[in-house]
């Protein structure tokens, strides 16, 4: 991995289009695949498309799931 695979808070979130203080929230919950070097973040900028890309991915199929017209029923 080269130093330019590897994303500041400030570049992800840049990146991401969320603030600073999200992006640093979502490391810290581990909903973003981040490490820390010391005491700073890092995100994987490879990582980071993979989740971007599997979430396009759930969210065009949950997309095409059929559709009736009514509410879904929830339990």
């Amino acid at each position: 991995m080269q130093r330019d695979d590897l994303l500041t808070i400030e570049e992800a979130a840049e990146y991401l289009k969320l603030s600073k203080r999200t992006t640093w929230r979502w490391c810290r919950s581990g909903r973003l695949p981040a490490f820390k070097i010391g005491h700073q973040w890092r995100i994987s900028k490879a990582e980071l498309q993979e989740l971007i890309n599997a979430k396009k991915r759930r969210n065009r199929a949950a997309s095409l799931w059929p559709y009736d017209g009514q509410k879904p029923h929830v339990r």
